[in-house]
């Protein structure tokens, strides 16, 4: 009986980097579907997070492999690499392999320029030239030997060029490189053995193709790519409202996002031409967003996030006042983050490729979501203060979502009253 392993990548766009980092900090997320046979039987999750020049990769596995209903091997894994600018400085994981933990603990020790490594399989120290033996870095093509993410241990490899060729995903034909990597040490046993064909997009960037056999033929796919761009990268002077998809590069982005209005108008360029290579990419522009897991304090969250900081902050030391900038004037389109991660689940279900804004229908002005935010804290007692000595900044910028309700005519938005009351009491 063939036992085959389909590995399925989905993936997200976002951010921008330097060095080796750059390639993969425009990811939010790869998302691998575990297949056998064809049939689903587990996932591997890798989630990027960018803060400066710092990123963080975590890394989620789950799958089982069964023969005639039994259970032959089950793998639970998560594990955390954390990079500055492009060096990795930790990485530490944990896994449940058949019933027997394993782990890895490792930190660059930066005096001896070397990675302390503390795993189940392996204690000591190893070269910073070895990377993290993870599929979604390509930096695996260029290392003479890599560290198990599960167990610690060093394995010594040769990478070996095959050549150029086409090969064929989902359809669509892509040029690509075709490596070998096998184990240096050819003498340990066959089940010890690094023994993988890779196929590397170097275009993008990307490896899209992995096949290795052990416990019957596995297979790693690039399948999906979305990306995820801003409103405020539209036109700041227009001629008509609400703005349209076609709208993108037809004048310039407000004062204020001159720099962040053209890294991620570029970002859409880059997609837009992967598409045309063959490529399932796509993006999404997101109105104004808000929720639960904004980062960052008061002084550099978006305004909704910071008017939930100061009425919190007001409660707690007893204040009858919150201070807002501006006149109150501008209009936006706040959407609920929980609602734009449906509705990307949504575009990869359903295998829409088109590029399309993401918003609610509400086109509210601060001073409204200032006094909507006020009631849904049950916070009206606190006075509004507004300093007029900050600037209004854009005046409008609201979307036109028609592709989206065409595509998903039943989606329905969060009430925003509901969606700052969870974002509050979550915080709270």
């Amino acid at each position: 009986m063939k036992k085959f392993l389909f590995l399925i990548f989905l993936l997200t766009y976002s951010f921008s980097s330097s060095a080796h980092m750059a390639h993969y900090n425009k990811f939010n997320k790869i998302e691998m579907e575990i297949l056998r046979d064809g049939e689903v039987i587990g996932y591997n999750y890798y989630f990027f997070k960018k803060d400066s020049d710092n990123t963080t990769v975590t890394n989620q596995l789950k799958f089982t492999v069964k023969l005639l209903g039994a259970t032959i091997f089950e793998v639970e894994s998560y594990g955390e690499e954390k990079y500055y600018k492009d060096k990795l400085i930790s990485f530490n994981s944990k896994t449940r392999q058949n019933k027997k933990d394993k782990y890895v603990e490792l930190k660059l020790n930066k005096k001896e320029n070397s990675y302390n490594i503390k795993g189940s399989s392996y204690t000591g120290s190893a070269s910073v030239e070895n990377v993290v033996g993870n599929w979604w870095s390509h930096k695996i093509l260029q290392t003479r030997s890599q560290i198990s993410p599960i167990s610690g241990s060093i394995k010594e490899q040769v990478v070996t060029f095959i050549g150029k060729e086409k090969i064929e995903l989902y359809g669509k034909i892509h040029e690509v490189e075709h490596f070998k990597l096998t184990s240096r040490d050819m003498s340990i046993p066959k089940d010890k053995r690094l023994n993988f064909d890779i196929w590397f997009d170097k275009k993008n960037s990307l490896i899209l193709k992995v096949v290795y056999s052990r416990m019957g033929n596995w297979e790693y796919k690039v399948k999906k790519f979305i990306g995820t761009l801003s409103t405020c990268i539209y036109p700041d002077v227009v001629d008509h409202y609400p703005l349209l998809e076609t709208d993108l590069h037809y004048g310039l982005p407000h004062v204020n996002n001159i720099a962040y209005g053209y890294a991620k108008r570029l970002m859409g360029v880059h997609i837009d031409v992967s598409k045309k290579q063959g490529l399932d990419y796509s993006y999404i522009i997101p109105s104004n967003l808000y929720g639960v897991y904004e980062s960052g304090d008061i002084t550099n969250k978006h305004f909704l996030g910071a008017l939930l900081d100061k009425i919190k902050t007001a409660i707690q030391t007893g204040s009858d006042f919150i201070t807002v900038l501006g006149t109150g004037a501008p209009l936006r389109q706040f959407t609920y983050a929980k609602d734009v991660a449906k509705i990307i689940k949504l575009i990869v279900d359903n295998d829409v490729s088109e590029n399309m804004n993401v918003g609610t229908h509400e086109n509210l002005s601060i001073k409204q979501m200032t006094e909507m935010a006020l009631v849904a804290t049950d916070s009206t007692h606190l006075r509004i203060e507004w300093d007029t000595s900050k600037e209004d900044g854009q005046y409008r910028k609201d979307v036109d979502c028609s592709l989206l309700n065409k595509n998903f005519p039943n989606f329905k938005f969060t009430n925003f009253i509901d969606g700052v009351k969870e974002t509050y009491y979550r915080l709270s």
